[in-house]
């Protein structure tokens, strides 16, 4: 089948894909700079969009597998005593266990 399968199969987003990305959900210091870029760009968009206040009474979505959801939820307290919600990522919420690895066995 190796003959039939292509390694690779070019995309719109090849050169992006490339990008070595250096965040890693193993720690809780990757965590918060994966919460902190995320925070970033939703505050972006939101910006762009001209929602700027909404940010605040926004709760987006946030998790990975059982064992990233656990990460990102200590990651979340460690930032339970910064000095606004965004900084206490107060609108990633809640943080979820995506299943996909279950799924992935079924």
């Amino acid at each position: 089948m190796s003959s039939l399968i292509p390694a690779h199969i070019p995309h719109l987003l090849d050169e992006e894909v490339k990008k070595m990305s250096l965040n890693n959900e193993t720690t809780y210091s990757y965590c918060v700079k994966i919460m902190d870029e995320c925070s970033g760009s939703i505050n972006r968009w939101d910006t762009k969009a001209g929602r700027v206040g909404d940010l605040d009474e926004m709760k987006v979505p946030f998790g990975g597998d059982q064992l990233t959801r656990v990460r990102l939820q200590g990651a979340k307290a460690l930032r339970a005593g910064a000095h606004t919600a965004t900084e206490r990522f107060n609108h990633l919420h809640p943080i979820i266990v995506e299943l996909f690895h279950t799924l992935q066995d079924f």
